[in-house]
């Protein structure tokens, strides 16, 4: 299965977490791969760690932990994205159950992967691991491939108040 998760709406990330914890109640195992991120402070990570379930997890952002310039991406940026995808590849070979290529949506959206080299790794993956691909501005080619895509909607948010991200509600 694949599922995608975008919109312009929060909780794609979030939603895929939660998935992640139902494979893991099951004993399924599961590995999160990253793509333009690199900060551990997430609350659910955090949640996992304290409990001592082993999840593989794997970040690849800047090392400064800024966000990409969709306008102006910087040279290594497109080299930290194929190395996610390179790296989601060789964890194929593990077989997991779940596995969830985070933002992965916008690194496509922002030019910084093919689609075609996101399309062979689809061909790639073994029919008893299952996929979430999160990040707006998901691919048509990606939505037409996937068995559930699932849009969240943007209504009214914080941010546009001015108010921060709130810890332990969003991240």
């Amino acid at each position: 299965m694949l599922y995608v998760l975008t919109g312009e709406g929060k909780g794609k990330t979030t939603s895929a977490l939660g998935t992640a914890i139902r494979a893991i109640g099951y004993g399924y195992p599961v590995i999160i791969v990253q793509f333009m991120k690199n900060w551990d402070q997430s609350g659910e990570m955090k949640y996992l760690q304290s409990r001592g379930i082993e999840i593989e997890f794997y970040r690849f952002g800047r090392e400064d932990r800024k966000f990409v310039n969709p306008k102006a991406p910087r040279e290594n940026d497109f080299e930290i994205a194929k190395e996610a995808l390179k790296n989601a590849k060789k964890l194929l070979a593990k077989r997991p159950y779940l596995m969830i290529l985070d933002e992965v949506n916008v690194a496509l959206k922002f030019g910084l992967l093919d689609l075609n080299e996101v399309l062979d790794f689809l061909s790639e993956v073994p029919t008893e691991t299952h996929l979430i691909f999160t990040g707006r501005g998901a691919h048509p080619e990606i939505i037409e491939r996937a068995d559930l895509v699932t849009e969240m909607k943007e209504i009214k948010h914080p941010y546009q108040k001015g108010i921060k991200a709130q810890k332990g509600l969003d991240y």
